[in-house]
């Protein structure tokens, strides 16, 4: 009997788990300004204790702050506190201008980008916060026909933070201007992108292998099943090798994470060896074992998923060739970026589809990222898009030869040239000048010579000699 689970709200947090509850925290404008808020009302207890200890009243800072009165203080206090919020209010338009403007100019996906942005996030605490510490304290300030209080530490505190105040909306002005730069939404991309390289491609793979056979394996009566709809999040692929090695199965994944999914699609299969075929699995034990294994999403996220960034980058480019922008200089810092990441991912070991357990023994059979898929996401849609326009034609090949003058395999170089191959066919295709179409065959040739070269270093020998 088949069985159909899928967990989304795991007892156990497991690693992929853990990195999409932070990626959602670092994705969002309520995370850091909430503890800023927090912390203000924290502030004003604080400061109502050092307004009680005994000789405070008399320090030569404070005793002045002391003295002006009730009336005074809360006059003061109301002043600030209408100007913090008039900025903030400010702030908050200066920021949804910025999103919609990104939105039209790289795409809706590159909103989380600057939501992430822990400047702004900072920024928006500092004014929420300010206005919280000013407005909360306003309240306790009592006159004389009651218990007469005035808040001389937090008047003190209040000055200084209308000057945070002030430095704070200055620099937020000046980090949205930055921000809503073409060459800075690229390199924010780019960094992104290394960060998830470094985490997703450790270049470990001493518990992997490539080359695999079922023929000694015979199929468990027990699938795993998508229950919903959505992207794959995160595979905890330490939980099922586990699981594999303590019940002795083998565990084939048929989705990796970025694929979308949906109900009822087999997510993964269980498979034993034949000597063991008699043994009996229950299926609710494997269940119990699995179920916080899988993660599925309405979207996808770059914790297990390479080809993210990259795809971010391929839209920014997408967009600057449309028509409607028409902005190559963008499309070739695009090219220039993703360039480099294929660069990167090609001289690393990628992982293998197949883990080994503690015991030696294959565990888990996956589905993992690839070279050439990886140059098929980050390439082909430009590609197609570009071949009209001569420029961007030209920086294509450009960024090609960045490429293969740095990666060290040989077949890597062939997946990146076949790229070429399909763009020349295009180009010499359209109506372009003979001219243009003479410089691109010269840059084509060097290109040839640097894809089936047999080594890197013979590399830039057969560039000089074609250069």
């Amino acid at each position: 009997m088949q069985r159909a689970f899928l967990s989304f709200y795991p007892m156990q947090i497991s690693k992929p788990k853990l990195f999409k509850v932070l990626e959602n925290l670092s994705t969002n404008f309520w995370a850091i300004p909430f503890t800023f808020l927090f912390t203000a009302i924290a502030m004003v207890f604080v400061v109502r204790f050092l307004d009680s200890v005994q000789g405070v009243t008399e320090l030569p800072v404070l005793s002045w702050m002391y003295s002006i009165g009730p009336d005074n203080a809360r006059a003061m206090l109301s002043s600030l506190s209408g100007a913090i919020i008039s900025v903030t209010g400010i702030a908050f338009s200066m920021i949804i201008v910025t999103l919609t403007l990104a939105s039209k100019q790289f795409g809706a996906r590159l909103i989380r980008n600057f939501m992430q942005d822990k400047n702004t996030q900072v920024s928006l605490g500092i004014l929420v916060s300010s206005f919280a510490f000013c407005f909360i304290l306003l309240g306790f300030i009592r006159d004389q026909d009651v218990e007469e209080y005035v808040p001389g530490v937090g008047l003190l505190l209040s000055f200084g933070i209308s000057i945070a105040v002030l430095i704070t909306i200055i620099f937020l002005i000046h980090h949205v201007a930055n921000a809503i730069q073409a060459e800075n939404v690229i390199s924010a991309c780019w960094q992104k992108l290394c960060e998830d390289i470094e985490r997703i491609f450790p270049n470990d793979t001493s518990d992997q292998r490539e080359a695999y056979s079922l023929s000694e394996y015979s199929l468990v009566d027990c699938t795993i099943k998508a229950s919903s709809d959505g992207y794959v999040q995160g595979i905890d692929y330490d939980a099922i090798n586990g699981c594999a090695e303590e019940l002795d199965l083998l565990v084939v994944i048929h989705v990796k994470p970025g694929q979308y999914v949906c109900s009822g699609h087999d997510i993964a299969h269980f498979y034993t060896e034949q000597k063991h075929l008699g043994n009996s699995h229950n299926s609710d034990d494997l269940q119990d074992k699995l179920s916080n294994a899988f993660i599925v999403g309405g979207n996808r996220t770059p914790v297990q998923d390479p080809e993210f960034a990259i795809n971010q980058m391929v839209e920014i480019a997408l967009r600057a060739l449309s028509p409607s922008l028409n902005d190559p200089f963008t499309a070739t810092t695009c090219l220039n970026r993703i360039a480099s990441s294929l660069v990167l991912i090609g001289n690393r070991d990628l992982p293998l589809p197949v883990l080994l357990g503690q015991s030696g023994k294959m565990r888990v059979i996956r589905s993992v990222a690839k070279f050439e898929g990886i140059v098929e996401t980050g390439l082909s849609q430009i590609r197609q898009n570009a071949v009209k326009q001569v420029d961007v034609s030209l920086a294509f090949l450009d960024a090609i030869i960045l490429v293969l003058h740095n990666l060290r395999d040989k077949e890597k170089r062939v997946v990146v040239f076949a790229q070429v191959k399909m763009l020349k066919a295009a180009f010499m295709r359209l109506e372009h000048c003979d001219q243009d179409k003479q410089i691109f065959q010269f840059r084509f040739e060097k290109i040839e010579n640097l894809a089936t070269a047999s080594t890197r270093n013979s590399n830039i020998s057969n560039a000089v000699s074609v250069g």
